[in-house]
């Protein structure tokens, strides 16, 4: 497998294990959850002080993986109140 379908298998993977975990069975809103979960992993990325797409290339560990299937998730949730808050319109 080439690395960038390595590196779509782990987005595809991640992607069913959000959806999976907010109960989402509909695609209409995978742009948006993919941008989540990219947002996830770079804030882990960050946290853990590793470099920039050290994901991309290397396999997460499950703890990390768990925490950006929650982060993604929770960003997927708030989204209708942070769009009240800051007046975002998507």
């Amino acid at each position: 497998m080439t690395e960038n379908n390595e590196h779509r298998t782990m987005n595809n993977d991640l992607l069913s294990k959000v959806k999976a975990n907010l109960i989402l069975q509909h695609d209409e809103d995978d742009a948006l959850l993919q941008h989540f979960i990219k947002a996830a992993v770079s804030y882990a990325e960050s946290f853990q002080q590793i470099p920039e797409g050290t994901y991309a290339d290397n396999p997460m560990p499950p703890t990390t993986e768990q925490a950006v299937i929650m982060l993604s998730s929770h960003f997927y949730e708030v989204r209708d109140q942070q769009q009240i808050e800051v007046g975002i319109v998507w």
